[in-house]
């Protein structure tokens, strides 16, 4: 008797063990399949990109002036979606492929900032939003993915302006730990949040969770993507609210020269 169960617990293990490997390799051909449809995305959006760009260089002549904040929109538009289609990218190598590769270099703080600015201020202009920062001279260079760090600000910035109800985006920089890390905050008055809501959208698949009327707290692939990418870079993300509709995104990001 004791040898018949025995013999049906190890019957039961490998045929748990064989279903978990059909569908980890089932994932990972459905991981395959959509990381290559996204990096097909990516080239129609280049080609249209390209044709803006060479639209607001005046190469393929003079451009009325009417028309100059409408090819703006369009090309801030397909930063925006570009960074969308690398997340849904990174997403679907982390969690379907666990293949994900991280490279790690050294980036200057007020340039990552001003690059982030530079993407939505044309829109916030246009909008009449204000947009204010505050980096400090002598911050330290952070070491960061120099793909995934500047798309991950953007990102906040996209999300901070449409959740925005009233008042400027801030952003602002400085040192944390000593100089081992680096803050960069992304501050906007907005939605009415708990702080209980504002940590469950930092959920990974806090959108595909909520019901559609809750959903209105994350944007594009959800904060959760953006904090897990962070985390792999060795820092981290975090969404504090104080109740009052007052909203903070704040990355940390490691120091180039942290010490021990």
């Amino acid at each position: 008797m004791l040898g018949f169960a025995a013999g049906v617990a190890t019957g039961a293990l490998l045929a748990a063990g064989a279903g978990y490997w059909l569908y980890r390799r089932h994932s990972r051909a459905l991981g395959r399949f959509f990381a290559f449809a996204a990096h097909e995305i990516n080239n129609p959006i280049t080609a249209v990109n390209m044709t803006i760009l060479n639209l607001l260089s005046g190469v393929f002549g003079e451009v009325d002036p009417g028309q100059l904040q409408w090819l703006e929109m369009m090309r801030e538009q397909l930063l925006r979606l570009t960074g969308m289609v690398g997340e849904l990218r990174d997403f679907i190598h982390r969690q379907m492929q666990d293949d994900l590769m991280i490279h790690l270099e050294g980036m200057t703080v007020k340039d990552l900032v001003e690059g982030g600015l530079r993407a939505v201020r044309n829109g916030c202009l246009h909008a009449g939003v204000g947009l204010e920062s505050s980096v400090p001279d002598g911050l330290p260079d952070v070491l960061a993915d120099p793909d995934r760090l500047p798309r991950t600000l953007n990102s906040l910035l996209f999300h901070a302006r449409k959740f925005r109800s009233e008042g400027p985006l801030l952003v602002s920089a400085g040192p944390l730990d000593d100089g081992r890390s680096v803050e960069i905050v992304v501050e906007f008055q907005g939605p009415l949040l708990s702080a209980e809501q504002a940590r469950q959208s930092l959920d990974v698949f806090f959108p595909a969770r909520q019901r559609s009327d809750q959903s209105l707290i994350a944007t594009g692939l959800g904060l959760g993507v953006l904090k897990h990418l962070m985390r792999l870079q060795g820092g981290d993300l975090e969404h504090e609210a104080d109740g009052k509709g007052r909203s903070r995104l704040r990355l940390t990001v490691p120091a180039r020269r942290a010490g021990p």
